[in-house]
Parts: C-alpha cells; sequence; structure tokens
C-alpha cells in the first residue's frame, strides 16, 4: 500500500510538472537553463565530534565503554563514525555528482534549442535520477545510508558502537544492530532527549538532504535535476511517519521479534517513530520497563502502537501528518524561482515550509528565498512545539558575501538563529529558555575549481536540525569545496 501510494503521488506531480512547464517563460526560451554547474564539499575535519567518533569506533566489538583510542580509530571514524554534517555533505555530493553527469550527459542526447527539446531533456534527466535513487538509496552513501548514519551519529554522543548495515554494497536491508541493551538503558537514563533525539533522526536526515538540494538549485544556481530526488525522500519520510502513528509496521514488529533470538543481531528500535511517540512521553520511566523480549532474552525494544497510551498515541496521530507540510512549496514542482522584476530588477524569490519531529515535539515553519544581483539569501521562521505550547524563532542565512583576505576572493555564509525552545528540551513543560545559533563559514579559494573552507558554529543548548548536540556546543568544521565555473 505504501509503494502504491508513493507511485500516485509521484504520478500526480509528473502532472504537475508537465502542466507547469509552459508558466516558466525562462524555460521555454533559454537552452541555458540545461547548463549544470557542480558543488561538492568534502569536511575533513569536525571537532569536537570527530573525537567522539574516535572513542565509539575504539568501542566496537569491545565490552568496557572507554577503550584506548589509538590514531587510526581517528582514520577510520571519517568513514564508519562520520558527524551529522560530514554524512550529509557525503551523500549530498555523490547525489549532486551524478546529477551534475546525468544532465550533461542527456544534454548531448536531446539538444536544448526547442521548446520540445528542453521538456523532453528535463523529464529524462529527472527520471534518471529519480531511477539513481530508488536504485542507490540503500547502499553506501545514498540516502537509506544517510538516514541510519543519523541515528549512529546521536549514538555516538554517546560512545555507543553499532552497525549500518548499508555501509556494504549489495545490502537490501537491515538494522543499526550491534548494540547491547546496557547502553541504550544508560542512555535513556542520563539523556533522555537525546535518547529521543536518536530516534527522530533518520528521518531528519532525509528532509535535510531534500532542502540542502533544494538550497543548491536555488542560491546556488546549479540548475541540478533534482526535483523528483527531493521530493522523493519527503514523500518517504511523510508516510513512513504517518504509517507509524497508524500502526502499520505492528504486524512486521511481531513477526521481528519472532525471529531474532539475539541481542546484538536486533535494531535499535524498530520502527522509529512508534518508539519516538512512546519514550518522549516517558522520559523518566526506566528503560528495563519496556519488558523482556519475547524469546526471554533481553529488553523487548520495539514498540508497537498498543503499547503507546491512548492520549500520546493520539498526541502522535495528530502531529505526524505535519510531515507532509515538507510538499507546500513551488520546489515541489520544479519551480526554483519565481521572477519579481515587476517589484525590483533581478529580484527572484521562493518559499518553503518546513517540518521535523525533533526531541519535544515538532518544529514547523517556513523559510523565504531571496536573490537579488547582490545577495542571496534565507530567512525563516520556527514554531518549535511540545506537547503543551509553542517557542518561537527567527532564521536569517546570508550566502557568499564577498570579504577578500590577503587579497584572495574569499567568499563567506552567516546564519543565525534567535529566539525559545522548550526549557530543557521536556515535552510538557510550558517553561522556555533562549535558544540561539551563530554558524560563519569562510571559503577560501586554491584555483578555479577549489577551495579550503572553514566553519564553525556556536549555540547554545537546544535543537538543531542536523546538529548532534543538545547541549551548549562551538564546532569547527574544515574541509574543500568542489565548484566548476559558471
Amino acid at each position: 500500500m505504501k509503494n502504491r501510494n508513493l507511485l500516485v503521488v509521484l504520478w500526480i506531480l509528473v502532472a504537475g510538472i508537465l502542466f507547469q512547464q509552459p508558466m516558466y517563460a525562462q524555460f521555454w526560451n533559454d537552452s541555458a537553463t540545461h547548463k549544470p554547474r557542480l558543488l561538492l564539499g568534502l569536511p575533513v575535519v569536525d571537532v569536537p565530534y570527530w573525537g567522539m567518533g574516535a572513542q565509539t569506533n575504539a568501542n566496537r566489538g569491545c565490552v568496557n565503554p572507554n577503550c584506548p583510542v589509538h590514531a587510526g580509530n581517528y582514520v577510520v571514524s571519517l568513514w564508519e563514525n562520520p558527524s551529522m554534517l560530514q554524512s550529509l555533505m557525503y551523500t549530498q555530493s555523490v547525489i549532486s555528482g551524478v546529477a551534475f553527469g546525468v544532465q550533461t550527459g542527456v544534454n548531448a542526447l536531446i539538444p536544448t534549442n526547442t521548446a520540445l527539446g528542453r521538456l523532453g531533456n528535463s523529464l529524462l534527466a529527472e527520471f534518471a535520477m529519480f531511477g539513481f535513487n530508488l536504485v542507490g538509496t540503500n547502499q553506501p552513501l545514498g540516502s537509506g545510508w544517510l538516514h541510519e548514519e543519523y541515528h549512529r551519529a546521536a549514538m555516538a554522543t554517546r560512545f555507543i558502537s553499532s552497525n549500518n548495515p548499508f555501509s556494504r554494497f549489495g545490502t537490501p536491508g537491515g538494522s543499526v544492530s550491534g548494540i547491547q541493551d546496557q547502553y541504550l538503558r544508560d542512555f535513556k537514563a542520563q539523556d533522555p532527549a537525546g535518547f529521543v533525539r536518536m530516534l527522530a533522526s533518520g528521518v531528519e536526515a532525509q528532509q535535510l538532504l531534500a532542502r540542502s538540494l533544494q538550497v543548491e538549485n536555488v542560491i546556488h544556481d546549479t540548475r541540478l535535476p533534482i526535483t523528483l530526488y527531493s521530493v522523493y525522500e519527503q514523500i518517504y519520510s511523510a508516510l513512513y511517519v504517518t504509517s507509524n502513528a497508524l500502526g502499520s509496521a505492528d504486524s512486521v514488529v511481531r513477526v521481528v521479534n519472532s525471529r531474532e533470538r539475539t541481542v546484538l543481531e536486533r535494531d535499535f528500535t524498530g520502527p522509529d517513530f512508534t518508539g519516538w511517540a512512546y519514550h518522549i512521553s516517558s522520559p523518566k520511566q526506566p528503560y528495563d520497563s519496556l519488558g523482556t523480549h519475547p524469546t526471554g532474552v533481553g529488553i523487548n525494544r520495539y514498540i508497537t502502537t498498543e503499547r503507546i497510551a491512548a492520549p500520546d498515541l493520539s498526541y502522535f496521530q495528530r502531529v505526524a501528518p505535519l510531515m507532509w507540510l515538507n510538499l507546500a512549496s513551488p520546489l515541489t514542482l520544479g519551480i526554483n524561482t519565481i521572477s519579481l522584476d515587476f517589484l525590483s530588477p533581478g529580484l527572484r524569490m521562493n518559499a518553503a515550509m518546513r517540518a521535523y519531529m525533533t526531541s519535544f515535539g515538532t518544529d514547523v515553519g517556513g523559510e523565504v528565498f531571496v536573490i537579488t544581483p547582490e545577495v542571496r539569501g534565507i530567512v525563516g521562521v520556527h514554531n518549535y512545539q511540545n506537547r503543551n505550547s509553542s517557542f518561537w524563532a527567527l532564521e536569517a542565512e546570508m550566502f557568499d558575501i564577498p570579504l577578500p583576505i590577503f587579497s584572495a576572493p574569499t567568499t563567506w555564509t552567516a546564519r543565525i538563529i534567535a529566539g525559545t525552545q522548550p526549557l530543557n528540551q521536556e515535552h510538557r513543560t510550558l517553561e522556555g529558555q533562549f535558544f540561539g545559533a551563530l554558524r560563519v563559514r569562510g571559503n577560501y579559494p586554491i584555483s578555479d575549481w577549489f577551495s579550503v573552507f572553514v566553519q564553525s558554529e556556536a549555540k547554545t543548548a537546544g535543537w538543531i536540525a542536523g546538529n548532534p548536540f543538545l547541549g551548549a556546543n562551538i564546532s569547527l568544521v574544515s574541509g574543500v569545496q568542489v565548484r566548476s565555473p559558471r
């Protein structure tokens, strides 16, 4: 049923693209709209997370949760325990690179000097990328791999080692496994908000991936065929959350529970969001209260809707459909920007709704993209909601601000968020606390194609999509960017 619904929605989307294309004056009159731009990022260093990833890697197969860390653990952890930012940029770069190659190849096959050619070119490129997603999602660096890495990155903040089933090619499915009950017991007892965030972070990754690809096209004008790819990720995420709320996975849980005889072969939670609904509503309830696994070995980790208290399930079923708001944007129909020359020459804009499941409840908001000949930026609003109240914040981000260093044309990107979130990330509190974050990134070019970037982000205690730390934190990231000249 889920796959059939997904196909129906995708066909509606394709129909929308077909009917909307005649509205693009530029699309029908400018073949340059199909000239793609390559934009890749490779973050090498992400501290302080790197030390946590190395310790987590050292703990693999070790009874003591603080095993000695060696230089090799730092190297291996770059792949086996990447940070949230690293895994997102790895996957985003693979998708962008493939999309660049697909669009370049399709341009060679289908000339874009006629309106019909441009339409056929766009559809072939979009469906080629959609096919790549279907084939590659559960392969290394695919979106399925990214989904699991976000779970694992949240665990790594507690030095919990685990396995990503999609780190090997040809794996049809699997679980984030290899985790003793004791580690999950301690995690929930010591950091209940972080434990809940761990459960929701997989879908957080997919939503961030879709948004990051959209930002590439809108802000950086990459002109890549990623509309269907991004929308698929958003639809899949919404279906996953809502199907969990409706109990679609309950029968699967019963079958899997009867087959898994050992603790280490089990997934860390089973269905992500029945677990989220259960644990967000009972932060002080000991992990052992889940009871004994049906086999008599270990804790009964997997949550079905029958195990969630009626008021908590009602709350879950009320907020789960919010995930569909991520489709509320012209970007869903492939409209990257809307020209507003009648207001100001060169002004282009767009807008999108955003929704995430969080450590305290939900983050529902929106953002507006603004592009002028001089400025490229995003302004947005967040409504952070827990069970009983709403907390608001504003966000603004400016991209590629020229500010030379040593005569080199260095560019800077800055983002600021300021507002309030629930006190201590609590699910039911009416009290708020100040929440703020500032991120600054500098790109120093070393050639026409390559630049070195350094990024620093400082935040107060609170939740940010893509940041594994719920406490106050300062992080420093450095790496290499590839950007083809226009």
